[in-house]
């Protein structure tokens, strides 16, 4: 029998990740389908995607390399790029975690960290899904001090994901990362009822 399939997301500065560290210390796999999506990106078959479909000077003259953060600075302004660069990026990464989840089928359960995980329509592969959240002012904070960037890119980038109100709407589990709540009991929390043989159906 497979391990139950487990989603977990979240926006940017949501602390998503911090979640998803805790639940691989208590044993859990974790696939970081974000990490695997930049890796494709070192590929020849990417670089001619992203020059002739989501922006022509994508390629760093120095490196030689896809520039991400011209390559972001265009999606997140024509969400039909974002879209489209999605579609290309997304069924490649997830056929890397079923060839992943084949090697952790001892596991009580597997995870999934993914940022675009609904707006993708990956939900329907996972038997749960987690959704970690936090106020748009602290996450607007968040971000301007962890990356170098301005008010108005971060601003962009938050107005393009999936609002809270419905990735909570659209999960079973929900970690509330406010600065306020702790984190760790909250997971702990989810980490029993997962772990226990009656959840898992």
């Amino acid at each position: 029998m497979n391990p139950p399939r487990i989603g977990l997301t979240g926006g940017i500065g949501c602390g998503k990740s911090i979640v998803a560290r805790i639940f691989q210390t208590l044993g859990i796999p974790v696939f970081n389908a974000d990490a695997e999506a930049k890796q494709i990106y070192n590929s020849d078959t990417a670089k001619q995607f992203v020059v002739s479909e989501i922006c022509f000077d994508a390629i760093d003259a120095n490196t030689g390399e896809i520039n991400r953060r011209r390559v972001a600075e265009e999606v997140f302004a024509n969400p039909q790029k974002l879209q489209k660069l999605n579609a290309f990026v997304h069924p490649w990464v997830f056929a890397q975690f079923n060839t992943w989840a084949i090697q952790h089928a001892n596991a009580p359960y597997l995870m999934m960290e993914s940022a675009i995980l609904f707006e993708n329509n990956l939900d329907k592969h996972f038997d749960y899904l987690i959704s970690v959240i936090a106020p748009y002012p602290i996450v607007l904070q968040r971000v301007l001090l962890r990356d170098a960037t301005s008010e108005a890119e971060v601003k962009a980038r938050i107005a393009n994901q999936m609002s809270n109100e419905e990735r909570v709407a659209r999960s079973q589990f929900v970690i509330t990362n406010d600065d306020l709540r702790a984190v760790m009991p909250q997971v702990l929390s989810i980490h029993r009822q997962l772990s226990a043989k009656d959840s898992i159906k």
